[in-house]
């Protein structure tokens, strides 16, 4: 198989996977236990059916859940990731905001793994089944259990 009938494939393959993982989080984000309408409006507001209903047709919640995932997806395809619920700000802004140091977080935690734990795997290959092997082995595996909060 050449390299371009792989790569082809490859791109054919993408598509129902990207239509995949939105359906998941679609359908994951509609069926947790929370109720966004009383996390975001709060009880008093929740007692004015008006209220409610604006809320819903703000939102969409009103409308069929394929409806919903449709609208999903035509805003995922412009790049319009709705508004944070939380922030109250377009989730692309948040996004532009907090990547950047996700981003060095994430760099800087992969450089230092591998730069610790190739050496640290060299020297347990070459040390097997010595006292260095299984100290380096139960520090990895603390390190690797440690919550990561």
């Amino acid at each position: 198989m050449s390299l371009q009938v792989y790569v082809a494939r490859r791109m054919i393959l993408l598509v129902p996977l990207i239509v995949g993982i939105t359906l998941l989080t679609f359908v994951v984000s509609h069926f947790v236990p929370s109720d966004p309408l009383a996390a975001n409006l709060g009880d008093r507001a929740l007692a004015n059916p008006e209220i409610v209903d604006a809320y819903r047709r703000k939102w969409g919640l009103d409308q069929p859940l394929p409806v919903q995932y449709l609208r999903y997806l035509g805003g995922l395809a412009r790049g319009d990731f709705g508004e944070s619920l939380s922030s109250r700000r377009a989730v692309s802004e948040d996004l532009r905001q907090y990547l950047p140091a996700t981003l060095e977080l994430a760099v800087t935690a992969m450089a230092i793994s591998v730069l610790a734990g190739i050496p640290l795997g060299i020297f347990a290959a070459v040390h097997r089944g010595r006292a260095a092997d299984q100290a380096i082995r139960v520090g990895t595996l603390l390190g690797a259990s440690v919550p990561v909060f």
